[in-house]
Protein backbone atom coordinates (compact mmCIF):
# COMPACT_ATOMS: atom_id res chain seq x y z
CA UNK A 1 0.00 0.00 0.00
CA UNK A 2 2.95 2.36 0.82
CA UNK A 3 6.87 2.64 0.63
CA UNK A 4 9.40 5.03 1.87
CA UNK A 5 12.11 4.64 -0.44
CA UNK A 6 14.41 7.92 -0.74
CA UNK A 7 16.91 8.74 -3.05
CA UNK A 8 19.06 11.51 -4.27
CA UNK A 9 18.15 14.45 -5.19
CA UNK A 10 16.98 14.41 -8.66
CA UNK A 11 16.32 17.80 -9.62
CA UNK A 12 12.97 18.50 -11.37
CA UNK A 13 12.85 14.65 -11.76
CA UNK A 14 11.04 12.13 -9.53
CA UNK A 15 10.34 9.20 -11.04
CA UNK A 16 13.47 7.66 -13.65
CA UNK A 17 13.22 4.58 -15.22
CA UNK A 18 15.73 3.38 -17.79
CA UNK A 19 15.86 0.02 -20.07
CA UNK A 20 13.66 -1.26 -17.43
CA UNK A 21 12.84 -5.49 -18.36
CA UNK A 22 10.10 -7.67 -16.24
CA UNK A 23 10.07 -11.26 -17.53
CA UNK A 24 7.51 -14.23 -16.58
CA UNK A 25 9.79 -17.13 -16.73
CA UNK A 26 11.04 -16.43 -20.36
CA UNK A 27 8.52 -14.79 -21.37
CA UNK A 28 9.46 -10.47 -21.32
CA UNK A 29 6.01 -8.32 -20.09
CA UNK A 30 8.02 -5.09 -20.05
CA UNK A 31 10.96 -4.77 -22.69
CA UNK A 32 13.53 -1.96 -21.78
CA UNK A 33 10.90 0.88 -21.40
CA UNK A 34 12.24 4.38 -20.57
CA UNK A 35 10.51 7.19 -18.87
CA UNK A 36 10.44 10.64 -16.74
CA UNK A 37 7.75 11.65 -14.39
CA UNK A 38 8.43 15.69 -13.78
CA UNK A 39 7.57 17.10 -10.31
CA UNK A 40 3.83 18.61 -10.16
CA UNK A 41 2.96 16.33 -12.89
CA UNK A 42 -0.02 13.78 -12.97
CA UNK A 43 1.75 11.56 -15.56
CA UNK A 44 -0.78 8.66 -17.41
CA UNK A 45 0.58 5.42 -18.62
CA UNK A 46 -2.24 4.08 -21.11
CA UNK A 47 -2.90 0.84 -22.98
CA UNK A 48 -4.70 -2.11 -23.75
CA UNK A 49 -5.17 -4.87 -21.27
CA UNK A 50 -2.16 -7.16 -21.01
CA UNK A 51 -0.14 -3.99 -22.27
CA UNK A 52 2.02 -4.00 -18.82
CA UNK A 53 0.37 -1.11 -16.93
CA UNK A 54 0.07 -2.36 -14.11
CA UNK A 55 3.45 -4.37 -14.66
CA UNK A 56 5.31 -1.30 -14.68
CA UNK A 57 3.39 -0.20 -11.60
CA UNK A 58 4.20 -2.86 -9.72
CA UNK A 59 8.25 -2.96 -10.89
CA UNK A 60 8.71 0.56 -9.80
CA UNK A 61 7.62 -0.04 -6.05
CA UNK A 62 9.40 -3.57 -5.76
CA UNK A 63 6.81 -5.72 -5.92
CA UNK A 64 8.47 -7.05 -9.23
CA UNK A 65 11.98 -8.49 -9.80
CA UNK A 66 13.14 -6.31 -12.64
CA UNK A 67 16.47 -5.73 -14.48
CA UNK A 68 17.22 -1.99 -15.23
CA UNK A 69 17.56 1.64 -13.95
CA UNK A 70 14.81 2.69 -11.67
CA UNK A 71 14.99 5.41 -8.98
CA UNK A 72 12.32 7.65 -7.36
CA UNK A 73 13.47 10.84 -5.55
CA UNK A 74 11.34 11.00 -2.73
CA UNK A 75 9.24 9.12 -0.69
CA UNK A 76 6.07 7.18 -2.32
CA UNK A 77 2.97 5.87 -1.52
CA UNK A 78 1.39 3.06 -4.08
CA UNK A 79 -2.25 2.24 -3.79
CA UNK A 80 -3.39 -1.12 -5.48
CA UNK A 81 -6.32 -1.86 -7.52
CA UNK A 82 -7.53 -3.74 -5.31
CA UNK A 83 -8.86 -3.06 -1.59
CA UNK A 84 -5.78 -2.78 0.58
CA UNK A 85 -8.28 -1.63 3.94
CA UNK A 86 -9.06 -4.45 6.51
CA UNK A 87 -13.09 -4.43 6.04
CA UNK A 88 -14.37 -5.69 9.50
CA UNK A 89 -12.64 -2.08 10.77
CA UNK A 90 -13.91 1.43 10.57
CA UNK A 91 -12.74 4.03 8.64
CA UNK A 92 -11.34 5.69 11.63
CA UNK A 93 -9.85 2.56 12.71
CA UNK A 94 -7.92 2.07 9.26
CA UNK A 95 -6.41 5.17 9.21
CA UNK A 96 -4.90 5.03 13.23
CA UNK A 97 -3.86 1.17 11.60
CA UNK A 98 -1.98 2.09 8.29
CA UNK A 99 -1.14 5.44 10.24
CA UNK A 100 0.91 3.42 12.96
CA UNK A 101 2.47 1.10 9.58
CA UNK A 102 3.84 3.94 8.30
CA UNK A 103 5.36 5.48 11.43
CA UNK A 104 2.74 8.46 11.96
CA UNK A 105 1.58 9.30 15.38
CA UNK A 106 -2.05 8.96 15.64
CA UNK A 107 -3.19 12.19 16.81
CA UNK A 108 -1.28 13.34 13.36
CA UNK A 109 -2.90 10.27 11.69
CA UNK A 110 -6.49 11.13 12.27
CA UNK A 111 -5.61 14.99 11.20
CA UNK A 112 -4.64 14.14 8.18
CA UNK A 113 -7.54 11.59 7.64
CA UNK A 114 -9.98 14.16 8.73
CA UNK A 115 -8.42 16.60 6.32
CA UNK A 116 -8.17 13.92 3.52
CA UNK A 117 -11.79 12.42 4.28
CA UNK A 118 -13.19 16.20 3.81
CA UNK A 119 -11.72 16.73 0.76
CA UNK A 120 -13.25 12.98 -0.95
CA UNK A 121 -16.56 13.95 0.92
CA UNK A 122 -16.62 10.98 2.63
CA UNK A 123 -16.10 12.98 6.59
CA UNK A 124 -19.71 11.34 7.75
CA UNK A 125 -18.00 7.88 6.61
CA UNK A 126 -15.31 8.20 9.65
CA UNK A 127 -17.07 6.03 12.33
CA UNK A 128 -18.39 4.23 9.26
CA UNK A 129 -17.41 0.00 9.05
CA UNK A 130 -15.90 -0.04 6.08
CA UNK A 131 -17.66 -3.26 4.13
CA UNK A 132 -20.68 -0.57 4.48
CA UNK A 133 -19.07 1.92 2.29
CA UNK A 134 -20.32 2.42 -1.46
CA UNK A 135 -17.71 1.28 -4.43
CA UNK A 136 -16.43 4.88 -4.60
CA UNK A 137 -15.82 5.38 -1.39
CA UNK A 138 -13.93 2.66 -0.76
CA UNK A 139 -11.90 3.12 -3.89
CA UNK A 140 -10.85 7.23 -2.21
CA UNK A 141 -10.17 5.19 1.44
CA UNK A 142 -7.93 3.29 -0.78
CA UNK A 143 -6.23 6.26 -1.99
CA UNK A 144 -6.41 8.20 1.89
CA UNK A 145 -4.90 5.05 3.27
CA UNK A 146 -1.93 5.38 1.28
CA UNK A 147 -1.01 8.85 1.62
CA UNK A 148 -1.45 9.22 5.06
CA UNK A 149 2.38 9.46 5.52
CA UNK A 150 2.58 12.81 2.88
CA UNK A 151 4.72 11.09 0.28
CA UNK A 152 5.79 13.35 -3.10
CA UNK A 153 5.29 10.49 -5.10
CA UNK A 154 1.80 9.35 -5.64
CA UNK A 155 1.38 5.95 -7.55
CA UNK A 156 -2.16 4.91 -8.25
CA UNK A 157 -2.77 1.64 -10.33
CA UNK A 158 -6.61 2.42 -12.01
CA UNK A 159 -7.60 4.15 -9.44
CA UNK A 160 -10.61 4.89 -11.71
CA UNK A 161 -11.71 1.75 -12.43
CA UNK A 162 -15.26 0.86 -11.85
CA UNK A 163 -16.39 4.47 -10.75
CA UNK A 164 -19.46 6.81 -11.94
CA UNK A 165 -19.34 9.73 -13.52
CA UNK A 166 -19.44 11.92 -10.15
CA UNK A 167 -16.88 9.74 -8.12
CA UNK A 168 -14.17 10.28 -11.02
CA UNK A 169 -15.25 14.07 -10.93
CA UNK A 170 -14.64 14.00 -7.12
CA UNK A 171 -11.31 12.14 -7.39
CA UNK A 172 -9.73 13.74 -10.55
CA UNK A 173 -10.42 17.34 -8.83
CA UNK A 174 -8.47 15.72 -5.76
CA UNK A 175 -5.79 14.46 -8.11
CA UNK A 176 -5.33 18.23 -9.70
CA UNK A 177 -5.25 19.34 -5.87
CA UNK A 178 -2.48 17.37 -5.08
CA UNK A 179 -0.44 18.38 -8.25
CA UNK A 180 -1.17 22.29 -7.72
CA UNK A 181 0.07 21.77 -3.97
CA UNK A 182 3.55 20.15 -5.20
CA UNK A 183 2.47 16.14 -5.12
CA UNK A 184 3.52 14.12 -8.45
CA UNK A 185 1.31 11.52 -9.12
CA UNK A 186 2.04 8.20 -11.70
CA UNK A 187 -1.38 6.71 -12.53
CA UNK A 188 -2.70 3.85 -15.00
CA UNK A 189 -5.81 4.49 -16.52
CA UNK A 190 -8.24 3.39 -19.67
CA UNK A 191 -10.27 6.41 -19.64
CA UNK A 192 -9.01 8.22 -22.42
CA UNK A 193 -10.69 11.24 -22.67
CA UNK A 194 -10.26 12.09 -18.67
CA UNK A 195 -6.89 11.24 -19.38
CA UNK A 196 -6.12 13.59 -22.04
CA UNK A 197 -7.63 16.75 -19.80
CA UNK A 198 -6.34 15.93 -16.79
CA UNK A 199 -2.45 14.31 -17.19
CA UNK A 200 0.39 16.80 -18.23
CA UNK A 201 2.16 13.74 -20.06
CA UNK A 202 1.09 10.12 -20.90
CA UNK A 203 2.86 6.77 -21.71
CA UNK A 204 0.84 4.91 -24.05
CA UNK A 205 2.31 0.80 -24.17
CA UNK A 206 2.18 -1.21 -26.17
CA UNK A 207 2.84 -5.17 -25.56
CA UNK A 208 5.11 -3.63 -22.92
CA UNK A 209 7.06 -1.26 -24.65
CA UNK A 210 6.76 2.57 -25.03
CA UNK A 211 4.68 3.30 -28.20
CA UNK A 212 4.96 6.77 -27.40
CA UNK A 213 5.16 9.61 -24.54
CA UNK A 214 4.94 13.53 -23.73
CA UNK A 215 1.74 15.22 -23.98
CA UNK A 216 -0.79 14.64 -26.51
CA UNK A 217 0.32 17.63 -28.28
CA UNK A 218 3.76 16.61 -28.90
CA UNK A 219 3.22 12.83 -29.61
CA UNK A 220 0.99 14.13 -32.81
CA UNK A 221 3.53 16.43 -33.60
CA UNK A 222 5.93 13.61 -33.69
CA UNK A 223 4.13 11.22 -35.10
CA UNK A 224 2.47 14.04 -38.40
CA UNK A 225 -0.94 14.21 -37.39
CA UNK A 226 -2.44 17.54 -37.74
CA UNK A 227 -6.24 16.69 -38.54
CA UNK A 228 -8.18 13.17 -38.15
CA UNK A 229 -10.84 12.93 -40.82
CA UNK A 230 -13.78 10.85 -41.35
CA UNK A 231 -15.43 9.86 -44.99
CA UNK A 232 -18.46 8.33 -45.99
CA UNK A 233 -17.72 7.07 -49.07
CA UNK A 234 -19.53 4.79 -51.87
CA UNK A 235 -18.84 0.96 -51.74
CA UNK A 236 -15.36 0.21 -51.76
CA UNK A 237 -14.09 -2.86 -52.90
CA UNK A 238 -11.53 -5.43 -51.69
CA UNK A 239 -9.03 -4.26 -54.42
CA UNK A 240 -9.79 -0.53 -53.62
CA UNK A 241 -8.98 -0.82 -49.98
CA UNK A 242 -5.80 -2.71 -50.92
CA UNK A 243 -4.65 0.58 -53.02
CA UNK A 244 -5.73 2.60 -49.51
CA UNK A 245 -3.77 0.88 -47.54
CA UNK A 246 -0.82 0.77 -49.89
CA UNK A 247 -1.41 4.76 -50.26
CA UNK A 248 -1.15 5.30 -46.70
CA UNK A 249 1.61 3.22 -45.67
CA UNK A 250 3.90 4.91 -48.08
CA UNK A 251 2.48 8.26 -47.69
CA UNK A 252 2.27 7.96 -43.38
CA UNK A 253 -0.81 8.33 -43.51
CA UNK A 254 -2.70 6.59 -39.85
CA UNK A 255 -5.62 4.28 -40.82
CA UNK A 256 -7.85 4.34 -37.92
CA UNK A 257 -10.61 2.77 -39.38
CA UNK A 258 -11.30 1.25 -42.78
CA UNK A 259 -14.79 -0.25 -43.49
CA UNK A 260 -17.00 -1.00 -46.95
CA UNK A 261 -18.17 2.59 -46.47
CA UNK A 262 -16.18 4.46 -44.29
CA UNK A 263 -12.80 5.36 -43.73
CA UNK A 264 -11.16 7.16 -40.95
CA UNK A 265 -7.87 8.76 -40.88
CA UNK A 266 -5.09 10.79 -39.14
CA UNK A 267 -3.00 12.75 -40.95
CA UNK A 268 -0.71 15.84 -41.65
CA UNK A 269 -2.72 18.75 -43.79
CA UNK A 270 -0.37 18.16 -46.43
CA UNK A 271 -1.16 14.97 -46.64
CA UNK A 272 -5.15 15.25 -46.71
CA UNK A 273 -5.17 17.43 -50.11
CA UNK A 274 -2.84 14.56 -51.65
CA UNK A 275 -5.10 12.47 -50.41
CA UNK A 276 -8.53 13.69 -51.37
CA UNK A 277 -6.37 13.61 -55.08
CA UNK A 278 -5.21 10.34 -54.81
CA UNK A 279 -9.25 9.08 -54.45
CA UNK A 280 -10.26 11.15 -57.15
CA UNK A 281 -7.74 9.21 -59.35
CA UNK A 282 -9.64 5.75 -58.24
CA UNK A 283 -12.86 7.12 -58.62
CA UNK A 284 -13.61 6.75 -54.67
CA UNK A 285 -16.60 9.35 -54.16
CA UNK A 286 -17.33 10.15 -50.70
CA UNK A 287 -20.44 11.81 -49.71
CA UNK A 288 -19.23 13.38 -46.33
CA UNK A 289 -16.10 14.32 -44.87
CA UNK A 290 -15.83 15.32 -41.01
CA UNK A 291 -12.38 16.97 -40.02
CA UNK A 292 -11.67 17.13 -36.53
CA UNK A 293 -8.58 17.76 -34.45
CA UNK A 294 -6.70 14.36 -33.03
CA UNK A 295 -7.29 13.05 -29.53
CA UNK A 296 -5.47 10.75 -27.19
CA UNK A 297 -8.23 8.07 -28.18
CA UNK A 298 -6.71 8.46 -32.07
CA UNK A 299 -3.07 7.66 -30.32
CA UNK A 300 -4.23 4.61 -28.87
CA UNK A 301 -5.75 3.32 -32.15
CA UNK A 302 -2.67 3.71 -33.46
CA UNK A 303 -1.18 1.23 -31.38
CA UNK A 304 -3.97 -0.83 -31.46
CA UNK A 305 -3.72 -1.23 -35.30
CA UNK A 306 -0.17 -1.23 -36.02
CA UNK A 307 0.24 2.08 -37.99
Amino acid sequence: MFSFLKKKKGGNVRVSVRNLVVSRGNKKIICGLSFNVSKGQIYGVVGLSGSGKSTVLKSLVGLLLKQGYVKLFGCYGYCPQEDAFFEDLTVKENLVLFGSLSGVQEEKVLKKGVVLLKQLLMFDKLDSVSSSLSGGQKKRLNIILSILHSPKIIILDEPFAGLDYYNRKVLWSFLRHLKNTGYTILLTTHLLNEAEDNCSEVLVLKNGKKFAAGSVKQILKRRGVDVVISLRTNYVNKDKEEDIKIYCKRNKVRVLELKKNSIILALSYVNKGLFYSFLSRKKIVFEEVFSRVPELDDVFLMSVENV
